[in-house]
């Protein structure tokens, strides 16, 4: 047989009290393991069914990190996979790498794994700490949760601003709280920006050190006090990022050759993640033309994303015959792409966009000189 796990939950709000009523009916478990060794019976683990996920923290916990993809190989006998994994566990390494971890159980369904020092931070009690945490003027935008990984989103009404030379187009800088409840995700809070023309946002990583914490000691809303308050000091440098943004014309050919011999972050998208798929200055290629060949393909693949038909916005700035397309609109054409994706690849995404927008923005000189 081959490891039947149970589907990966992802939840979308819009509404922060849907986001309260969902993580209180949650119910989790942290169940110690001790120094005893897991049993796994056909599609259970000591009784319990699991997520893919779940089987992963545990190859994680005995540092087995393939494990997930060894046991789901099909067997020759329905017993070979609970075989396999059962007797792994009761190795003498693997039990003493288990003594102190806990099984993380919500819903009778095993989730995660973490150590003895993890302090537990309910979603239900994370939110509502994050609701006393945060300014008056910052609105609730949307949040996701993927099994227990909660992301969510507030906007800063004071610190909104036009897009410069677009009265038409806003963006709302705010913050994203996440957190988890398998040990995977610190508590963290990132500045992110929501364009309000298309309803997407890009989370921005330069606070990224700053703006986490880990689930250890007493008083983690504390910890979540201080996020808060250095998130919120960070947010006058998103209008000046945005600006030289639009003030970067981004010309056909030209800019994307550029971004690759700069070795700019733009492998954004799934289908562009493929090996092999663009040009690579450390290459050698056989020929001048089989180079010049595979330069054109990743050319053509940058110049073409903001014409995609999921970036309706980024599009209309690519085919106007009165404004020349900028940087910014670029980029935006990712998190525009992302909306199509599954929940959990557009906050990968989300992020990933927020990483090229800070290479551009630290290499401004460079894209311009060429």
């Amino acid at each position: 047989m081959t490891l039947l796990t149970v589907p990966q939950q992802q939840v979308k709000f819009d509404d922060f009290d849907a986001a309260l009523a969902y993580t209180a009916n949650k119910r989790t478990e942290y169940i110690p393991i001790h120094n005893q060794s897991l049993y796994m019976n056909f599609n259970t683990i000591d009784g319990f069914e699991f997520t893919e996920d779940g089987v992963e923290s545990i190859g994680r916990a005995i540092e087995s990190p393939s494990l997930a993809k060894v046991l789901d190989i099909p067997a020759s006998h329905d017993g070979d996979t609970s075989y396999y994994f059962t007797s792994i566990m009761n190795t003498t390494e693997a039990r003493e790498k288990l003594r102190t971890k806990r099984l993380v159980v919500q819903d009778g369904t095993i989730i995660g794994v973490v150590g003895s020092k993890y302090t537990p931070y309910e979603n239900h009690e994370f939110l509502n700490d994050i609701y006393k945490t945060v300014p008056s003027d910052y609105k609730f935008i949307d949040g996701n949760i993927i099994e227990s990984k909660i992301r969510v989103n507030f906007g800063s009404e004071y610190s909104s601003f036009d897009v410069k030379g677009r009265t038409d187009d806003k963006i709302i800088p705010g913050v994203q709280f996440r957190s988890s409840m398998v040990g995977d995700t610190v508590i963290g809070a990132l500045i992110r920006l929501h364009r309000l023309i298309c309803l997407n946002g890009m989370t921005i990583t330069d606070n990224k050190s700053d703006g986490r914490a880990y689930h250890v000691g007493d008083d983690l809303k504390a910890k979540l006090d201080v996020l808060m308050e250095r998130t919120n000091n960070s947010l006058k440098m998103v209008q000046e990022r945005i600006d030289q943004l639009i003030g970067m014309p981004y010309r056909r050919n030209e800019t994307a050759k550029s971004l690759i011999q700069l070795n700019a972050p733009f492998k954004i998208l799934p289908d562009h993640k493929k090996r092999g798929l663009w040009y690579n200055a450390s290459k050698k290629y056989k020929n001048v033309l089989d180079h010049n060949r595979a330069l054109d393909n990743s050319v053509s693949i940058l110049d073409h994303i903001p014409l995609r038909d999921t970036c309706p916005i980024s599009r209309r700035m690519f085919e106007s015959p009165f404004k020349e397309p900028m940087m910014f609109d670029f980029v935006e054409s990712f998190t525009e792409s992302a909306q199509r994706y599954s929940i959990e690849e557009q906050n990968l995404m989300e992020e990933e966009a927020g990483v090229l927008s800070t290479h551009i923005y630290k290499n401004a000189s460079k894209y311009l000189l060429n």
